[in-house]
């Protein structure tokens, strides 16, 4: 007998609208044990392990999440400016 897979939904730091993964920019830091704390930046349909946050693929959300630091907000913790550089280029993509 085969088991339904459910896909699993996440929520955006910005908007809190949820979507799946692959609808979302993700922002990885990477676990605990790992010597080097260097956030990554992803697009939803990948995998990484450690602690991730959500951002729509939309230039408001993602400008809202740079303005209001809605990244650090989730992590509980400061947020490299390369990130937010990043994410900034990552606007003009998806404008």
């Amino acid at each position: 007998m085969l088991k339904n897979k459910s896909i699993p939904i996440r929520k955006c730091v910005s908007c809190n609208e949820r979507k799946t993964k692959e609808d979302f920019i993700m922002v990885v830091r990477p676990p605990k044990k790992e010597s080097q704390k260097i956030f990554s930046l992803m697009d939803g349909a990948e995998k990484k392990e450690g602690r991730a946050a959500y951002i729509c693929k939309k230039s408001n959300c993602i400008k809202n999440a740079i303005k209001f630091k809605k990244l650090e907000k989730a992590f509980k913790q400061k947020i490299n400016l390369e990130i937010y550089e990043n994410l900034e280029k990552a606007v003009s993509i998806y404008e």
